[in-house]
């Protein structure tokens, strides 16, 4: 499966380049990443992953213009070594159907993320 998907690594190392793909495709859309960098190490280290958050404007204009005013949120854990959880936002389309409006990815459920 790894040499088909790659690994996790390698998905989350590409996470600051997709971030730049979607601002430049959707300029008002909202894009967050966050990362751990150690400068007391002597020895520099590549940044730790800390949380990621995805608003894309379509979506958001959508739910703000077509959508009940009711907007839910849930987590799920992740099973990857990283852990996590994945977060959600999701609304209610006109004919009540769920429509996600946003997403992030964190450390936990916590007053930071």
């Amino acid at each position: 499966m790894e040499s088909i998907e790659g690994n996790y690594a390698e998905s989350f190392g590409k996470l600051p380049y997709y971030a730049k793909i979607v601002l430049a495709n959707n300029e008002r859309s909202i894009v967050t990443l966050q990362c751990d960098v150690d400068e007391s190490e002597s020895i520099p280290h590549a940044p730790v992953f800390k949380r990621f958050f995805l608003g894309l404007s379509a979506l958001r204009d959508g739910f703000l213009e077509g959508c009940s005013p009711f907007l839910g949120f849930d987590g799920c854990h992740l099973k990857v070594p990283f852990e996590g959880v994945l977060l959600a936002a999701i609304g209610l389309d006109g004919n009540n159907g769920l429509i996600s409006v946003a997403f992030a990815i964190a450390e936990s459920e916590c007053k930071e993320s």
